[in-house]
């Protein structure tokens, strides 16, 4: 071999190794794994007390710095018709964590409660102080709509709205979903746990949709307290079956400031058997925050964090099957 060819021929090897190497380092890119782990929080009921939703928002900032977004179930204001309240909800995002998330990074979402007093003079607070999440839903008033990040769908609904007409939006969002993970949230959650009813259109409407869907988790708040379910086969039924494959979780993660209930009996109306063991949170000075660590298509982590940092519930799941996975 001549000295040209050899040029040539070394030229070629390193050509190729470094194809292979960006090969390589695309691939990391792509596939699951350390680049694709990230984390967004759920929490609610955040009115009334000022101060223990700031303790809320540090113990976020202490123990979950590196959330994308964060979700609140509703109820982020006493009065909705009344600017002071919603002040206070502003001052506290300003000054805990720099902004109410209404722009730029770290987004922070709000699915409507009953305390926001929408359909009683509310809805002009709401559009005004959310005024992100109105421009970007401009067609709902932002009180109902769907994003995706990454490979999550989340699917923001007003439970106390008008389940009709959302109903086609959530149908569509869910058998459309092309995620391996779905998440659903809004404020009343579907069944008794203490001392609300259970929501039994909610259920048939669109915790069923959802089910059928692949939906992995409904976030609610609306009870004051902390509660997790096993996996349901949401049927419509008032005492559903459990369904340990590919049932979807319910979680009642009311506990962002307002004054707590303790859960006086756990078996109300006999759901009893619906709660993941230990997964309740009986003492009512227990403020906290549910963090979601999403480990790429595989599996997701949800813990349960006190304002003390104590992680006060975890389990992890493997996707629900969804109509569009392949």
């Amino acid at each position: 071999m001549n000295k040209k060819n050899l040029f040539i021929s070394k030229r070629t090897t390193l050509a190729i190794l470094v194809a292979l190497a960006a090969g390589i380092v695309l691939l990391i890119v792509l596939l699951p794994g350390k680049g694709s782990e990230w984390k967004f929080i759920v929490y609610g009921d955040t009115r009334t007390d000022e101060e223990n939703h700031k303790r809320v928002l540090s113990s976020m900032v202490e123990n979950t710095p590196d959330y994308q977004f964060i979700v609140n179930v509703g109820d982020v204001a006493q009065r909705g018709q009344d600017t002071l309240h919603w002040n206070m909800w502003e001052r506290a995002l300003n000054e805990v964590l720099g902004s109410t998330g209404q722009q730029g990074k770290k987004r922070y979402y709000v699915a409507t409660g009953n305390h926001e007093a929408i359909l009683r003079g509310g809805l002009d607070n709401w559009k005004s102080y959310l005024h992100g999440q109105n421009s970007d839903y401009e067609s709902t008033d932002g009180l109902y709509f769907t994003f995706d990040y990454k490979n999550v769908r989340i699917i923001i609904v007003n439970s106390l709205g008008d389940i009709a007409k959302q109903k086609t939006m959530i149908e569509e969002a869910a058998t459309s979903n092309p995620h391996p993970w779905l998440f659903a949230a809004w404020h009343e959650p579907i069944f008794v746990y203490g001392n609300k009813v259970y929501q039994e259109e909610l259920h048939k409407e669109l915790g069923s949709t959802l089910y059928e869907n692949g939906c992995d988790i409904i976030f609610t708040g609306h009870s004051h307290m902390y509660v997790r379910s096993k996996k349901l086969n949401l049927n419509g039924e008032k005492h559903p079956p459990l369904d340990e494959e590919n049932g979807t979780v319910q979680v009642i993660t009311g506990n962002g400031g307002v004054p707590m209930r303790q859960i006086p009996i756990i078996d109300a109306d006999g759901n009893g058997y619906l709660v993941a063991e230990n997964a309740y949170n009986t003492n009512t000075d227990q403020f906290g925050y549910t963090e979601i660590e999403i480990n790429g298509n595989k599996s997701f982590t949800l813990r349960h964090i006190l304002i003390d940092g104590t992680v006060f519930d975890t389990e992890t799941y493997t996707p629900n099957e969804k109509p569009n996975m392949k």
